[in-house]
């Protein structure tokens, strides 16, 4: 749990549904929808917020752009 605790701070703060600049996740390719947790990168891309984390056990950059986050 420390370690999830530790990489969810280094992603910036959870954001609104109406704040997102892309209409889906481009992890799992899904819509996002009001009540998902969607959190926004240092490098500014967007994901669900379990996608990202699930990414993140494989991979410490950003799917989108390959900029180091962890």
């Amino acid at each position: 749990k420390y370690k999830d605790h530790k990489m969810e701070q280094k992603l910036l703060l959870p954001i609104n549904i109406e704040d997102i600049k892309e209409k889906k996740c481009s992890i799992c390719l899904e819509e996002y929808n009001k009540g998902n947790n969607i959190i926004k990168l240092k490098c500014n891309h967007e994901y669900h917020k379990d996608c990202i984390k699930e990414w993140f056990n494989i991979n410490k950059n950003c799917p989108q752009c390959r900029k180091n986050i962890i």
